[in-house]
């Protein structure tokens, strides 16, 4: 793309443009660190890397290369992700919460588990975030392997 185009698409990625391509193509989901502790995840999934990186370049993330599961023998083509993780997903969702429609609910969780989540470098959590999170944190609620029930 050459740079007038470039600007001119990244203008056109709007709050709402961006809810309804994440309602499309994003997931959000909670995943465990490696000490077993629930953290937020979202991310966008495309085959064409150009939007990605327009959408990174205006919201931020960290874009890398993805190549589906082939478990059902369906050639599928390499794609690309653009992930945001804890403080960054839920700044992320910020920007799209009042416009999503299809993953509003997903959303709406998510950012009330990030409620309930310290500010980096805080090392102690009050007893009662624990609780919240760990109550957000049911398998009804979100699957082990992320994204709501």
């Amino acid at each position: 793309m050459e740079n007038d185009r470039i600007l001119e698409a990244a203008v056109r990625i709007t709050p709402q443009w961006l809810a309804g391509f994440f309602d499309g193509e994003g997931c959000v989901s909670v995943v465990l660190d490696r000490y077993k502790r629930p953290y937020l995840r979202c991310f966008l999934t495309q085959t064409d890397v150009q939007i990605l990186v327009l959408i990174n370049l205006k919201y931020g993330g960290n874009l890398q290369d993805h190549k589906s599961k082939n478990t059902d023998g369906y050639k599928r083509r390499p794609g690309h992700r653009l992930f945001w993780f804890g403080i960054d997903a839920r700044l992320f969702l910020h920007v799209i919460k009042d416009h999503v429609i299809c993953k509003k609910r997903q959303v709406e969780l998510a950012l009330e588990l990030e409620k309930a989540t310290p500010e980096r470098g805080r090392e102690i959590m009050e007893e009662l975030c624990v609780a919240k999170r760990q109550g957000l944190w049911e398998p009804e609620t979100f699957s082990q392997e992320g994204g709501v029930s």
